[in-house]
């Protein structure tokens, strides 16, 4: 059967064919990022610097495949990448009957008709498609290369046994840390953690991002934004209003914002998102003026004490890798970086150029200031 692929630059051209995608995704994907509101949302509010490119994949109207890229261009060549960030661990998702095929016809896409001279991809190291990519690489020969990177790696945490069980687990002073943050909360007022879900409903959705605001506008995060000029958490506002989309539309999708009290102030949050098992640590803040207390570690720590008394996920994911993500007893899953060129010889010309460019515009960014 013949494989049709359609190439999208903007999320209006994508929005035609929303439903045909939306059903595809949901069948396809565990990874909540890659549903059709993450990518279009994504669209909307990032790529002013970059072209995002979909390619989609069909085989008699049925969609088989999806491509969310990303092209930059310098002065030298083009360059695609994945369109979202790496620590939502972004990715192809195509059909396994169809996967090698597919794969195949993206990469010729990417360097014939998008002429890119290096594809430069972040991917879950346990991704179906890595063994795939590299073998069709040889197809155009490509110089295949993949690396492990600990600092793009993520940290999970599986809710296998009791909460009993889970405790002992953890190092001896684990018990001993809570207990204490929890002291020193009750020293200095009233406390109480507060959950906001049902974020299908209007009223719920802009209490819990009224609150959220309040935290950010406290947080250390706040002077970082005026001294750099950033006014608003883009990220933030991407996950919130794409996790709203997803929430109206998925019945499987939750979204549900934690909120630490201290005298009937919210003083630090956690967005999660719940997916086929999965419970995402996405953003995350406290007020600067009670670091002292660790309200951010505690919030944490109660929502995982409480998936395991309610068994009703089977793994917590941080996103990230942390420094503070070693307090609980993690596993550290990696993410590769996998680089697909034409030699070895312009692998190493281009990273050169690459990282001389990016050091070009870190410069002129210096100057601005």
């Amino acid at each position: 059967m013949k494989i049709v692929t359609k190439i999208f630059t903007s999320a209006s051209e994508l929005s035609k064919i929303k439903k045909d995608l939306d059903i595809f995704l949901i069948s396809r994907c565990k990874n909540p990022f890659n549903l059709y509101p993450f990518i279009e949302n994504y669209m909307q509010s990032y790529c002013q610097e970059s072209l995002p490119v979909i390619l989609v994949s069909s085989v008699n109207e049925k969609i088989v495949g999806l491509a969310p890229l990303s092209l930059r261009k310098n002065l030298v060549f083009k360059s695609a990448n994945f369109l979202l960030p790496y620590y939502v661990s972004p990715d192809f998702v195509v059909a396994d009957e169809y996967r090698e095929e597919v794969l195949r016809i993206f990469l010729h896409i990417i360097l014939k008709k998008l002429k890119c001279k290096i594809i430069d991809l972040d991917l879950p190291a346990e991704s179906q498609n890595l063994p795939i990519l590299e073998k069709v690489s040889t197809d155009h020969k490509l110089v295949f290369r993949k690396q492990f990177i600990d600092t793009i790696s993520h940290c999970l945490i599986f809710v296998q046994g009791s909460s009993v069980e889970y405790e002992k687990s953890q190092e001896s002073h684990f018990k001993k840390k809570f207990r204490r943050l929890s002291r020193n909360i009750d020293e200095v007022g009233e406390w109480k953690i507060i959950i906001i879900d049902n974020l299908q409903n209007n009223q719920n959705a802009q209490k819990a991002f009224d609150k959220m605001m309040i935290i950010e506008r406290m947080s250390w995060k706040e002077k970082w934004r005026l001294q750099t000029g950033c006014t608003i958490d883009k990220d933030l506002l991407w996950i919130w209003d794409a996790s709203l989309s997803a929430a109206k539309t998925n019945p499987d999708f939750k979204c549900k914002v934690w909120f630490l009290e201290l005298n009937n102030q919210a003083i630090a949050y956690q967005l999660v998102i719940e997916y086929k098992g999965t419970a995402f640590f996405t953003k995350t803040s406290f007020a600067e003026k009670y670091r002292h207390l660790s309200p951010g570690l505690f919030v944490q720590q109660t929502i995982i004490a409480e998936q395991f008394k309610k068994r009703e996920i089977e793994t917590i994911d941080f996103l990230t890798n942390l420094p503070y993500m070693k307090t609980w007893n993690v596993t550290c899953f990696p993410r590769v970086k996998v680089t697909l060129n034409k030699s070895f010889f312009s692998n190493l010309f281009v990273r050169k150029v690459m990282a001389l460019l990016y050091r070009f515009e870190q410069i002129i960014e210096n100057q601005k200031i």
